[in-house]
């Protein structure tokens, strides 16, 4: 049985619908929240709980772990640490104690150092936010599970960049949301590249490695060529189809004067103010990231990624 920690929620779905297409049914999911489309495999659980983890999985064999803490908006350790550190701590004991002897883990492309050129599986790791930390430290956790006994246990730890995909809410979404409501403006002249991926991409790759049967694999995944954030924005418009004036932009160094004018006058509260600052400043840089490994050819392209994820979430009458 696999067992799908944080499966109710985005990419579990998604990992469901693949199961399910290829006629997969001996799975389960784990989690606090319910499952909006399958709920009928849902058994709640906290992975921060060890009780309930270690009778909840008394019947797995694999472990698929995708909870995680993750906002930007976010700035308290001990949450992060909580429940992507000490679950990871707890389903490591678990498994050790149940014999269960694969785990694939989703970390996330924050563990490296933000320095804005080609980042690979090798480059430095040095996370700044506290999310990326707790990820590393989560990543370190599972690796050890691992050389307590690496000629018997198999994992498998997936660094995905940016994952968009129907059904997501996250910074991709946003942006269209932006543009679909007429609420965009654009800052910066776009010609920063960005390494995105698509969800249905990433579960293919996901099951592609399980498949593999490797002992340990730990990997980027980011869907390549990467664009450019004209090039991006421009794809958005068309599938809106909608009149596109992102030539017209504000410089980054015009925004920034202007927040700290307005931050005295007391237009933001602290967290808020931070917050906004880092997604303007995100948004106009370079987060490039690539794959030793470029054995796996993803079903689907950017393009046709984007105007499904569109056509999904926004354009659902036509």
């Amino acid at each position: 049985m696999i067992a799908i920690i944080g499966g109710s929620g985005f990419i579990g779905t998604h990992i469901i619908d693949y199961l399910l297409e290829n006629n997969i049914t001996n799975f389960f999911i784990l989690d606090i929240k319910n499952s909006e489309k399958y709920n009928e495999y849902f058994k709640y659980c906290d992975i921060r709980n060890y009780d309930q983890l270690f009778n909840s999985l008394l019947r797995a064999e694999s472990v698929i772990n995708l909870a995680a803490v993750h906002s930007d908006a976010v700035n308290s350790e001990a949450l992060f640490t909580y429940t992507n550190v000490h679950g990871s701590n707890n389903l490591c004991k678990v498994a050790s104690i149940l014999n269960i002897k694969e785990i694939i883990f989703l970390s996330s492309v924050a563990v490296y150092k933000n320095n804005f050129v080609e980042i690979n599986e090798d480059s430095p790791k040095f996370p700044s936010s506290i999310y990326g930390k707790s990820k590393l430290l989560a990543e370190n956790i599972y690796t050890e599970w691992f050389e307590e006994n690496k000629f018997e246990r198999s994992l498998i730890v997936v660094r995905p960049t940016v994952v968009f995909g129907p059904g997501n809410r996250g910074n991709l979404y946003n942006l269209i949301n932006c543009i679909n409501k007429n609420k965009f403006i654009m800052i910066g002249n776009g010609d920063n590249v960005k390494s995105i991926c698509y969800v249905k991409n990433l579960v293919h790759f996901i099951f592609y490695l399980k498949n593999r049967n490797q002992r340990l694999k730990i990997t980027n995944y980011v869907d390549k060529p990467d664009k450019k954030m004209f090039e991006l924005i421009n794809l958005i418009y068309k599938n809106l189809n909608k009149k596109n004036y992102s030539q017209i932009y504000l410089s980054i160094e015009l925004v920034r004067f202007v927040l700290r004018l307005l931050y005295p006058l007391k237009f933001f509260n602290i967290s808020l103010f931070s917050t906004f600052s880092n997604r303007i400043s995100k948004f106009c840089q370079n987060s490039i990231f690539i794959m030793n490994d470029n054995s796996f050819v993803p079903i689907y392209n950017l393009d046709k990624a984007l105007e499904i994820t569109i056509k999904s979430d926004f354009n659902k009458s036509n």
